[in-house]
């Protein structure tokens, strides 16, 4: 059986503390439809190892899709080229 996992299925990702408005009001949406999500702060200009260190571990706890504000990135068992 399956272990189940309680922790996010979504994190979203904001570059600064002034974002937190913008991004709070999904709140109530996922709320609604019981999604777990988190929100952390990670600048890939000012903070890149954070960002980075975030996004790799990120699959171990469970995320299944990241949000970065702006743009989304699912996880996915193929890779993607350039």
């Amino acid at each position: 059986m399956a272990k189940k996992n309680d922790g996010p299925e979504i994190g979203i990702v904001i570059g600064s503390k002034s974002d937190l408005p913008l991004v709070k009001k999904v709140e109530d949406v996922f709320s609604f439809f019981s999604v777990r999500w988190e929100i952390t702060i990670a600048s890939a200009h000012r903070t890149p190892e954070d960002a980075a260190s975030y996004a790799s571990g990120a699959a171990n706890r469970g995320i299944k899709v990241i949000h970065r504000r702006g743009r989304s990135f699912r996880r996915t068992s193929r890779s993607c080229g350039s």
